[in-house]
């Protein structure tokens, strides 16, 4: 079985305290384009809540 991989690797380095953090989201074939933004907007919604205000 071929090795999955994330179609998109989002990197951000928390400025607040120099961590990097990383999220990897598998793509399903089945998933749109507003299910992927949803996904980010989470992800972005969970640093917020862990490191403060992003802006």
């Amino acid at each position: 079985m071929a090795e999955r991989k994330p179609i998109v690797i989002l990197r951000l380095n928390i400025l607040s305290n120099g961590k990097d953090c990383t999220f990897e989201l598998d793509r399903n074939p089945r998933m749109t384009d507003a299910d992927m933004l949803t996904i980010l907007e989470s992800a972005l919604n969970t640093i917020k809540s862990k490191y403060g205000k992003t802006n």
